[in-house]
């Protein structure tokens, strides 16, 4: 029944063999966490990982995926900040009210 849903809204599951669960008092391990992903995004997938540290604290483990879109993320500091401390906000406020009165 799953499968035939995931199959139905074209998703694609990308864990490999490692578990995501276990008991850990009776060594038992299991694929209970699935990671999904529109079929359309497969290609793109570059890095998946159950992360099984011992200090967990949860008897499932953190799954996790890494995905390529194919460009950068601008670097915040490098982005332009404005210091409003130092803005017009008399000449801003006229600016604004003479342009709301155009609108009416």
């Amino acid at each position: 029944m799953l499968e035939r849903k995931i199959n139905e809204l074209d998703f694609s599951v990308i864990n490999d063999k490692r578990p995501t669960f276990n008991i850990f008092n009776k060594n038992y391990f299991e694929i209970l966490d699935l990671f999904l992903v529109s079929s359309s995004l497969i290609d793109k997938i570059t890095d998946f990982s159950v992360i099984n540290s011992q200090d967990m604290t949860s008897d499932h483990f953190p799954i996790q995926a890494s995905i390529s879109m194919g460009y950068q993320l601008e670097n915040k500091s490098a982005a332009k900040r404005f210091d409003y401390k130092k803005a017009n906000w008399q000449l801003f406020s006229e600016i604004l009210n003479s342009q709301i009165v155009n609108i009416t």
